[in-house]
């Protein structure tokens, strides 16, 4: 693939979807989701 080389380009993630309490997740609320987490988390 030639794109490897390619700049990246940032994505925009607002106004695509409008469902209700839709928000874009911080790094502590995304660190629940994380494979150790499922993993050594508790129930």
């Amino acid at each position: 693939m030639k794109d490897s080389n390619q700049p990246k380009k940032k994505i925009r993630v607002d106004n695509r979807v409008t469902w209700s309490g839709y928000h874009i997740m911080d790094y502590y609320d995304a660190a629940n989701f994380t494979v150790s987490e499922f993993i050594t988390g508790e129930e």
